[in-house]
């Protein structure tokens, strides 16, 4: 499980997509730091027989833009915050497996079974933080989608050797 978890974060986090978080969370922060009293305003050409409604739809887009983007910087804090307890789980998993073996090498059953339970428990929660990072990922992707657009799909070999392979 953890190895699948490994390939999302090099699949999000691949040169071509670091960029795009590093500007949206400076945007994100220079924007959270200004204060907006009303919304912005575009100017609206008027014809003589209709009025043309366009500042409107720029709002809407803009606005609908920033809150993905908003929504991505939560859900990437999120799967990081998770990513993160992982790992402390991990440790504290070992260090819990270690025990234990030191109780069953020295044949200590009291302290075994609690070892036990607490092995049984950590490692309940680390599937839940593993199960939930999965849903973040997914969740990340599918907002990079919609900001971004058509997001590649990073693989470990690289598809224009084959191709050149190909047609030679």
């Amino acid at each position: 499980m953890l190895q699948s978890l490994c390939d999302i974060l090099r699949a999000l986090f691949s040169p071509p997509y670091i960029m795009p978080f590093i500007a949206i969370n400076s945007t994100i922060i220079n924007m959270e730091t200004q204060v907006f009293t009303s919304k912005p305003t575009f100017p609206v050409t008027i014809d003589n027989d209709t009025a043309m409604d366009t500042d409107v739809e720029m709002v809407d887009g803009e606005e609908q833009t920033h809150r993905l983007r908003l929504q991505l910087a939560a859900t990437e804090h999120k799967f990081r915050r998770a990513c993160e307890q992982i790992v402390l789980l991990n440790y504290k998993l070992s260090g819990m497996q270690t025990r234990y073996d030191i109780a069953k090498e020295r044949n200590l059953r009291t302290f075994r079974y609690t070892y036990r339970l607490q092995l049984a428990v950590i490692e309940g929660a680390k599937n839940v933080y593993h199960d939930y990072a999965v849903t973040q990922a997914e969740r990340m992707r599918s907002l990079q989608m919609e900001i971004f657009g058509e997001i590649p799909d990073h693989s470990d070999g690289d598809d224009r050797d084959i191709e050149e392979v190909d047609q030679v």
